[in-house]
């Protein structure tokens, strides 16, 4: 942990915090690349437009979970950053 500077933090209550912020974006990148991960299916006319909305309901829940990873990520870095005084 010396890479991200937590051993010259002097709140070490607050620091143990600085690991979230990565977390979040990793876990916000996996969401992105499953948002974009195609499926492959047989499918005749008539169910085309059922995968259809499934399809991009699945796509809507994945990008709305990276994206509030995301900005929670942010939050708790700039939180971090402003609160330590760095």
């Amino acid at each position: 942990m010396k890479y991200v500077g937590l051993d010259a933090v002097n709140n070490l209550s607050l620091s143990h915090y600085g690991v979230l912020p990565p977390i979040m974006f990793l876990l916000a990148v996996i969401c992105f690349a499953l948002a974009i991960q195609p499926h492959i299916a047989v499918l005749t006319v008539i169910d085309f437009t059922a995968f259809r909305d499934k399809r991009l309901q699945s796509i809507y829940g994945y990008n709305m979970a990276g994206t509030i990873l995301f900005i929670v990520g942010i939050a708790i870095a700039l939180f971090i950053f402003f609160a330590l005084g760095l």
